[in-house]
């Protein structure tokens, strides 16, 4: 019986961190939605894997936040919509949606890392859709 209840609390913290990486994830699309690079960058690591366009590299979160802002300035976003979601090997969730702007479509991929109890962006990407998936 010990055995049984020590399983179900297990099962049952397990169930509670993949709810909490859910509801980030989901939390993250709303800021791409809005464009709000503000809260957005909250969510960054210290170091995250960037690219945007043409900008390519590992940046500090507050480089990041300014490469960012100056993308959502030149692409003011009016939708966001999320087409696939899932877990890689890492055990990292990711989400790959199409980002809808006055300039036209972006495809966007982020993936969330659970660090020390809180999960963070440890990649965004921000491409020019001209793919489909």
């Amino acid at each position: 019986m010990r055995l049984l209840l020590t399983s179900l609390f297990i099962m049952l913290l397990g169930v509670g961190s993949i709810t909490a990486q859910e509801t980030t994830a989901d939390h993250i699309a709303n800021l791409i939605r809005s464009g709000n690079t503000n809260e957005l960058s909250k969510h960054f690591m210290n170091n995250i894997d960037l690219t945007i366009l043409n900008t390519d590299d590992v940046y500090s979160r507050a480089q990041a936040a300014q490469i960012t802002r100056r993308f959502f300035d030149e692409h003011t976003p009016t939708g966001f919509t999320i087409n696939h979601q899932g877990k890689s090997k890492l055990d990292d969730h990711y989400r790959i949606g199409t980002l809808t702007t006055e300039n036209g479509n972006f495809r966007v991929t982020y993936f969330i890392k659970n660090t020390d109890g809180k999960f963070l962006i440890k990649q965004l990407r921000i491409e020019s859709n001209n793919r489909d998936f």
